[in-house]
């Protein structure tokens, strides 16, 4: 009875190996397309790569996974100036998100994208750019404190739009940051509600 238990375990414990469950996401996956490749060569394994997936509008989000012991302002900087330095195809919505470590899983805190959407009278209309310009920066207060501070994200490169939540902007006045001074070619601020 013992070995045939054994040998039933072997078996499940095989099964499970081949199938990758109860893999952990957090480890990353291999690059799926150009732009991924050329993101996770150039950052190594600072933030792990989870995957594109299809949101609506047909926007692609690329997601990457960030640990605790990798959220530092150099490293986000790092990350943001790597995907700003992509040359993109201006007929697609593209966005690469980091999204940091927090209790039980990961959330959202800054990204860049090539594309703003515009609303009028309830029609969608986009404007889209062939650079990674357009950055939006949430107040992550799961994660690493750094996350609600404004100078976290002061590094990024070429930014041209902000969309910043309204928790983020009044923090960056109260320390009297002024976006248009840190990215001189910045020509709008969008704030959000979360």
């Amino acid at each position: 009875m013992i070995k045939k238990l054994k040998h039933l375990m072997l078996i499940f414990m095989t099964i499970v190996l081949f199938c990758g469950c109860g893999a952990d996401s957090k480890r990353g996956i291999d690059p799926d397309d150009e732009l991924s490749a050329y993101v996770c060569d150039s950052i190594g394994d600072t933030f792990r790569y989870l995957g594109q997936k299809q949101k609506p509008d047909d926007v692609i989000d690329y997601m990457y996974f960030a640990p605790y012991e990798s959220l530092t302002p150099e490293n986000i900087s790092f990350f943001m100036n790597t995907v700003a330095s992509l040359s993109v195809d201006n007929t697609k919505h593209i966005e690469f998100n980091i999204c940091p470590q927090v209790e039980n899983g990961y959330g959202g805190t800054c990204s860049l994208q090539n594309y703003i959407e515009l609303s009028d009278d309830g029609d969608k209309k986009f404007i889209e750019f062939s650079e990674m310009c357009v950055y939006t920066i949430t107040y992550q207060e799961l994660s690493d404190p750094i996350l609600t501070e404004p100078s976290t994200f002061i590094g990024v490169e070429g930014v041209k739009y902000l969309i910043i939540s309204n928790r983020m902007q009044e923090k960056a006045e109260e320390e009297g940051i002024d976006w248009y001074e840190i990215w001189p070619d910045l020509e709008d601020i969008e704030i959000f509600y979360p």
